[in-house]
């Protein structure tokens, strides 16, 4: 599962994103939440190159951010948390979720085939997509 290090932010009450280095996360290095980051988009580009060099994700922190135009097929999440953030124009066969947080997340546009989500929590997750086929459920929240 994600490691829950709080923003740094004194005030701030949300997740800090994992931190990336050598292509690898470190869960433990404290950090900022997305909305904090001084350098959100290296710090996104950083986050979406490890998601591309990988088949399996485990335990990535990911809260709050804006993904757009990026290729999903075959990505297999396990025990990430990706609350409060948004998917658009994502194109994707065979993606799976395992054992991750959506809650408050939305995807839109894009075409995602043979989505599967597995002990996931989808609470208030909004999906607006048309193109959606061949999704499945196994022991959702």
């Amino acid at each position: 599962m994600f490691v829950t290090n709080k923003c740094q932010c004194k005030e701030c009450q949300n997740p800090a994103l994992s931190v990336i280095r050598d292509n690898e996360i470190i869960p433990h290095e404290p950090g900022f939440c997305f909305e904090h980051t001084e350098d959100k988009i290296g710090h996104l580009t950083s986050l979406l190159n490890y998601i591309n060099s990988h088949e399996k994700i485990i335990g990535l922190c990911a809260y709050g951010i804006s993904v757009n135009g990026v290729d999903l097929s075959g990505k297999k999440f396990y025990g990430c948390n990706f609350q409060h953030s948004t998917f658009s124009n994502i194109h994707s066969t065979g993606l799976k979720f395992n054992i991750c947080t959506l809650d408050f997340s939305t995807f839109s546009e894009g075409r995602y085939l043979a989505l599967t989500y597995v002990y996931v929590s989808l609470r208030k997750f909004t999906n607006t997509n048309q193109n959606t086929r061949y999704v499945k459920f196994i022991n959702v929240i």
